[in-house]
């Protein structure tokens, strides 16, 4: 089994403050508790090559300061859906707002009350990679300037569900990380949904894009799919091979299949598992090995998807094949 050299992962519960804000390894933080009470803090960190992505928690109001970390880009996501528990310097935030964007702006933030935040920091250098890729240009000094941005909530909140599945398997599942396999899964997935909430969506955007154009992307798509059908791809997959923007892409699996291209790609993941399962001994395959091969991390979630798409359980297609 390869395993990614640079991959690590820990969770850890905390009843020391100062404890907790060690543990964020490549961050310099200080902390100081503010409201009165026994401090519980949990911390979950999954670091892979150019991406770490951290869940954060506390059960006290506190005042967090520290710098970045080099060559990198950060940002904080809250996680509750409540308004103005976070600080972020002079803004008082709103529960769709990204923070923290400006690389040379030192950590300031003040939680006043418990909260839940996710954190995501990424190498220069991967995060422009994905982001040409996906022909994205807007991403320049100015942008990061503003240190916070507004985020299409249908949008955020889709991601921040993605995220909560990571987190469960980073806390509860973590063995399947340290396979190569999943953390290209995860990297590649991961890097072009979020790049893609971080576009202006808070400005009209008229496609230029006519059907046709976009019957020729999707048609593009699928041809790349069907000369892949017996491995899970990547958004990043998709990107590389298209050759097209995000919004060409979305757009074009909205207009034709009403749902993302994260969602699509799911779709056909779901297809790849069942013709797995279809093609397997029952006697010797088990559902979440399978499963786990094609990209799902929590079987609760896959085994709803599955049967909500197919209109029967995976083992059913196992057993009755």
């Amino acid at each position: 089994m390869k395993e990614e050299k640079n991959f690590f992962c820990s969770h850890q519960l905390f009843q020391d403050f100062d404890q907790w804000a060690e543990a964020f390894k490549i961050y310099n933080l200080s902390s100081n508790q503010l409201s009165k009470g026994k401090f519980k803090g949990e911390l979950a960190i999954a670091g892979f090559r150019g991406l770490q992505i951290t869940y954060a928690s506390v059960n006290q109001a506190m005042h967090i300061m520290g710098s970045k970390p080099a060559n990198s880009l950060t940002f904080g996501i809250p996680l509750t859906s409540e308004d103005e528990i976070l600080i972020a310097h002079d803004n008082c935030l709103s529960h769709n707002i990204l923070f923290g964007l400006n690389p040379h702006r030192e950590i300031f933030v003040v939680t006043r009350k418990a909260c839940e935040v996710a954190i995501i920091s990424v190498n220069v250098d991967v995060f422009y990679e994905y982001a040409n890729l996906m022909k994205i240009s807007r991403f320049n000094d100015k942008f990061f300037q503003k240190n916070t941005v507004i985020i299409n909530i249908n949008k955020l909140n889709n991601f921040k569900s993605y995220l909560k599945q990571l987190f469960y398997l980073l806390i509860y599942d973590s063995n399947w990380l340290s396979k190569y396999s999943s953390q290209r899964l995860i990297i590649e997935d991961f890097l072009p949904l979020f790049i893609d909430i971080l576009r202006n969506d808070d400005e009209i955007f008229f496609s230029k894009i006519m059907s046709f154009r976009r019957y020729e992307i999707i048609r593009k798509m699928d041809n790349f799919i069907m000369n892949n059908i017996d491995q899970p791809l990547t958004l990043k997959d998709l990107y590389t091979a298209l050759k097209t923007s995000s919004r060409a892409l979305s757009y074009a699996t909205q207009d034709i299949f009403a749902m993302s291209p994260m969602e699509y790609l799911k779709v056909k993941r779901l297809h790849g598992v069942r013709l797995a399962l279809k093609a397997s001994n029952p006697n010797n395959t088990k559902v979440f090995a399978v499963a786990n091969n094609w990209g799902f991390w929590s079987m609760g979630h896959f085994s709803r998807d599955y049967k909500q798409l197919f209109g029967e359980s995976p083992s059913e297609i196992l057993r009755n094949h």
